[in-house]
């Protein structure tokens, strides 16, 4: 078998075949790295490996054709068959040589989150995972290349072969949803052969015990008829009868059904036996937070899963088991939408998606659409001609099953109607879908207000958000603004950079002894991202709204590009400022007149966030400041993985007592 190995390999690099089989996988793996990796900051190989599938199902074919084809087409073949070493070892020794590319491939890939760890930590076990899922995927498609090379002596027609026969059995969902949306026995045939779907759960950052099983099967098999269809080929009925063969073909059968036994009994298990979550926060687990939130629920809630069993999807299928196996107070039903389409109508007027779960306690349901269980970041491509926006790709960036059907069981189970007002008409900041979407999981109402046409900011207001504006308030508006919080209520303000003087806005803040500087912040010190001294990555101070990130064991740190640098002064002792997040002592201020860097001994230290509170009699009023607008942007909140939204949830939760599931 070394032999043959070493045969194979000399093979391969004597070549052009192996080196450009490297080449192009690495090629395209090393772009989409840079892209994903290096430029958006995703710490995870598993989008190199989405990028870089379709290249590696079309390159393959190039080394797989002529494993066997090659050695029939020249005749060699009989010197191998007549040699004494046994049919199995000179397959594996040529299915081992091509899994030995494979190999340095994905020893590659292992070197991109290593190169990640120069910027910061990064999730080691999902990408290990990945990069694993990824290699015994592609032992898979070798071993269905090599087997399609032994049935025939063409190289063309195994390339070929194994390239329709891979992307067809990628496609397979695809497939299957146009033959029937329901499960029949076609559909349950037809996904036999799906070798794509997976290999998704390792990607996710889930070991499913079955996959596993399901692909060293499918390696199984194909190299076991690979060995039957090149022993067929020195056999006659005459030289070896009947009974041999008859033989040979009852040990394929029987591999292959064992092979289905074991599958089908790997499939029985529980999954608490089958599913592993190694995602960094265990976002397909319950984590002790979860765990915490269950614990206070003392009444009985169903949780009505609308699916059809052959659409079932595993996560979230996974977390409602989870969730009533954990507290027994809640319950899982699933409803067929095809078998009861119009089960809906006893709890809500509109139809939710498929796949989506209606909670209910007593009188009181809430509908968790399924669209809100899964994070999705949308690309979109101007369109000149309608003057929109289309959305041309979508990568599907986190799940959210346990944070949002907890929110659902918060809002049967606890009557909160909390409302949170936006303030609009001077040019705010437009808030991304992502931050409202979590404050609507905290079962918060969110609307904008126009205050040029009221008297007043409504009592019903739990929290007021001023984002961003680069048009000053009126002198109006601020007076309504301070009658709202003279009341004992909170706001959180955020400052962006802008060429307009912001002069009412920035004296409303002084009410609570903060002085907003011109200009943007510069810090000399280490303490910024990309290279750029304004793309801040500020200390952070511990305080009940910072301890999650601050004590984070993957990323402690926020983002804020162009922060407005703010100094804090005791004018007025019934206010109490606390400091969130600060620059370096070597830190200045620019704007767009004046860039220079000032010498050393006018560098101090900025405060770009912070809490304030104001007594005002036996009440008190809380305001949030963040200094930079970009903040809130969602693509640099993933750069961080999540601290910004984090820490900014978590003063939302303290402002209006509610509790924000994550």
């Amino acid at each position: 078998m070394r032999a043959i190995y070493r045969k194979e390999i000399k093979t391969f690099f004597g070549s052009m075949l192996g080196w450009v089989f490297l080449a192009v996988n690495l090629f395209f793996g090393a772009l989409y790295f840079r892209a994903n990796g290096l430029i958006l900051g995703y710490p995870y190989v598993s989008y190199v490996i989405s990028g870089v599938i379709f290249i590696f199902l079309c390159s393959l074919p190039i080394i797989s054709m002529r494993t066997f084809a090659e050695e029939a087409r020249l005749k060699t073949d009989q010197l191998l068959f007549t040699s004494p070493v046994p049919i199995w070892k000179i397959i594996l020794g040529k299915y081992l040589a091509l899994v030995t590319l494979l190999g340095i491939i994905c020893g590659v890939f292992l070197l991109f989150p290593l190169i990640q760890t120069i910027f910061g930590p990064v999730p080691w076990g999902e990408n290990i995972l990945a990069i694993l899922g990824f290699f015994i995927f592609g032992m898979t498609c070798i071993a269905i290349g090599m087997l399609l090379s032994s049935i025939t002596e063409n190289q063309v027609i195994a390339a070929v072969l194994t390239f329709f026969i891979l992307i067809v059995c990628v496609m397979i969902p695809g497939i299957v949803s146009m033959i029937s949306p329901h499960a029949n026995l076609l559909t349950r045939f037809i996904k036999v052969f799906d070798i794509y779907s997976y290999l998704e759960y390792m990607l996710y950052g889930e070991i499913y015990l079955p996959a596993f099983f399901y692909y060293f099967s499918a390696i199984t098999v194909c190299l076991y008829a690979a060995g039957f269809i090149l022993m067929k080929k020195r056999w006659t009925l005459k030289s070896h009868g009947f009974l041999k063969l008859l033989s040979s073909v009852g040990g394929l059968i029987a591999v292959i059904a064992l092979v289905i036994i074991a599958n089908m009994a790997i499939n029985t298990l529980p999954l608490k036996y089958t599913l592993k979550d190694l995602t960094y926060n265990r976002i397909y687990s319950l984590s002790k937070d979860a765990k915490k939130e269950l614990d206070k629920i003392d009444k009985d809630v169903t949780l009505y899963y609308i699916t059809d069993d052959d659409v079932i999807d595993n996560n979230l299928n996974n977390t409602l088991s989870a969730m009533c196996e954990y507290n027994s107070h809640l319950s899982l039903e699933r409803v067929s939408p095809t078998k009861n389409p119009t089960f809906y109508t006893a709890y809500t007027d509109v139809a939710p998606n498929d796949g989506s779960v209606i909670a209910v306690c007593g009188d009181r349901s809430k509908v968790i659409d399924y669209g809100q269980i899964y994070n999705i970041e949308y690309q979109y491509e101007y369109d000149y001609t309608s003057g929109k926006s289309n959305i041309t790709d979508y990568k599907i960036t986190g799940y959210d099953g346990v944070g949002m059907i907890l929110s659902g069981i918060d809002a049967v189970i606890n009557n909160n109607d909390a409302k949170v007002y936006v303030l609009v008409g001077h040019d705010e900041y437009i808030a991304e879908n992502d931050l409202f979407n979590m404050l609507k999981k905290a079962n918060l109402t969110v609307e904008e207000i126009n205050l040029i046409n009221r008297d007043e900011i409504p009592a019903d207001c739990e929290l007021l958000m001023v984002l961003g504006p680069e048009k000053d308030l009126s002198k109006e508006d601020v007076a309504k603004i301070e009658a709202y919080l003279e009341k004992g209520n909170n706001a959180i303000f955020v400052t962006g950079y802008t060429d307009t003087e912001l002069k009412n806005y920035y004296k409303l803040l002084e009410r609570y002894n903060i002085k907003v500087e011109p200009g943007y912040v510069m810090d000399t010190a280490p303490n910024y991202y990309d290279g750029e001294e304004y793309l801040l990555l500020p200390e952070i101070i511990d305080s009940d709204v910072t301890s999650q990130v601050y004590n984070s064991d993957v990323a402690n740190y926020v983002y804020m590009p162009f922060a407005k640098g703010m100094t804090l002064n005791n004018d007025n002792n019934d206010i109490i400022t606390e400091p969130i997040f600060v620059t370096t002592k070597y830190a200045y201020t620019v704007t767009n007149d004046n860039m220079e860097e000032p010498d050393k001994s006018k560098l101090k230290d900025f405060v770009v966030g912070l809490l304030a509170t104001r007594y005002i009699g036996t009440s008190e009023s809380n305001i949030a400041v963040i200094g930079s607008t970009y903040y809130l942007k969602s693509d640099f909140n993933q750069y961080v993985y999540g601290n910004n939204y984090t820490v900014l949830l978590n003063i939302v939760d303290l402002y209006t007592n509610t509790e924000l599931t994550s």
